[in-house]
């Protein structure tokens, strides 16, 4: 049974769902929905640098610079200056990612979702003063929210991209993210979710292959990387995973 304060929430994002989508059923009043619900969240201090976020690191910028983020989710400028201008883009677990900035510059309707926006009960230093300026800069397109359950309503989102989140959590809740992800494209909607590992890419192809293949065609690229950090460089292959949405007609030709 579901305690109180649950009980709570799920009617309070019920109603709020309810009331935007039939007074003002835009992508910005949706998401406003998500920062009602005060979603629970740990903060702790991993080292000089980093800030944990429910035990994964928040990262983006300052390890990943916006050419490879793109290069890993497989999209160039001109894709977005051609065919991005009047979709419905978000972005997951992106941290202080660039990615969203860029898309706000090319006019895209871009919002950025991850469970610790607009929340700032962490320490200033050195990824934590880059958290904060991160909101404030663009808090307005930003939502509070858990990528397993996305205030955003079925079929209301034409692009998704998720960079280096999926690496950091367990198969269900992998499974969780992508059946999530699904529900909110839209018809003719793509998803690229990048951090597959080889035993996550194989089990997530199997689940979408066996729960909801008849929806969508999906492929799977391995992608080595390079991440450098204050002068400390790696290299990592991780898998890019593209989910489409089908039309009707295409469900029956497949």
């Amino acid at each position: 049974m579901l305690s109180g304060l649950k009980l709570s929430r799920v009617w309070l994002l019920a109603f709020c769902l309810s009331f935007t989508a039939l007074t003002t059923p835009s992508f910005a009043s949706q998401s406003k929905c998500a920062e009602l619900l005060h979603l629970p969240v740990e903060f702790e201090i991993y080292g000089e640098d980093f800030v944990l976020v429910n035990g994964i690191p928040v990262t983006g910028q300052f390890m990943h610079p916006l050419k490879v983020v793109m290069g890993n989710l497989g999209i160039t400028e001109l894709d977005v200056q051609k065919t991005y201008r009047n979709k419905k883009v978000l972005t997951i677990g992106e941290g202080v990612s660039e990615l969203l900035p860029f898309f706000l510059a090319q006019g895209v309707a871009a919002r950025g979702l991850d469970v610790w926006y607009h929340n700032d009960g962490f320490d200033d230093n050195y990824s934590g003063k880059i958290m904060r300026k991160y909101v404030r800069k663009y808090g307005a397109h930003l939502i509070q929210g858990d990528a397993k359950k996305i205030p955003l309503r079925s079929g209301s989102i034409d692009k998704v991209f998720s960079h280096l989140l999926v690496n950091n959590v367990e198969h269900d809740e992998q499974v969780a993210i992508v059946e999530e992800v699904i529900r909110i494209l839209k018809v003719g909607g793509e998803a690229r979710l990048f951090g597959f590992g080889d035993d996550g890419a194989e089990l997530i192809q199997d689940y979408i292959s066996a729960e909801a293949g008849e929806k969508v065609r999906f492929t799977t690229k391995r992608i080595t990387f390079e991440i450098d950090f204050r002068g400390h460089k790696r290299e990592k292959t991780l898998s890019l995973l593209i989910i489409k949405k089908l039309r009707a007609r295409d469900r029956r030709k497949s």
